[in-house]
């Protein structure tokens, strides 16, 4: 398909700032780059690819399973941290903070997911990473570590 200049030029803007937080002046290219973007980094394989990019982070911190270590969202303390950072994207930030019978409710108000579709597969995504950190939490308990003895 050919975009002619200005639609190759609305393409080049939306790549060279899709990393930037939404902005109600972002195109239609631009939103769509940044629902997708954020999408693959929902993904199952974010598991394995956290563990790529942060391979000197322990997996998890003890006693911070299911919440956030002291850390930032470029700086995690652990990958299951950096997992936790990036559902913000889905759920909003600071979900782990609420009741999880309210995180639906809370995650559609506080999304950074805009177009329709994308938002329905942020919330399908995040629910297996969610079910992955339960497991985590749960293979913990049965061993006698979680909740951690602090």
């Amino acid at each position: 398909a050919e975009f002619g200049p200005r639609g190759a030029e609305e393409i080049l803007g939306a790549v060279l700032t899709h990393h930037k937080p939404n902005d109600a002046a972002d195109s239609c290219v631009t939103m769509i780059l940044k629902d997708a973007d954020r999408l693959a980094g929902l993904g199952p394989d974010t598991l394995i690819r956290t563990g790529q990019f942060f391979p000197g982070k322990p997996v998890f911190v003890p006693g911070y399973v299911g919440i956030v270590s002291p850390g930032t969202y470029k700086d995690p303390g652990s990958a299951l941290d950096d997992i936790m950072y990036m559902l913000e994207w889905a759920l909003g930030e600071r979900w782990w903070e609420r009741p999880r019978e309210q995180l639906r409710e809370y995650a559609q108000e506080h999304m950074w997911f805009r177009l329709p579709r994308a938002r329905e597969m942020a919330w399908e995504r995040a629910q297996f990473l969610l079910t992955y950190i339960d497991a985590v939490r749960a293979d913990l308990a049965s061993s006698g570590l979680e909740p951690w003895p602090l």
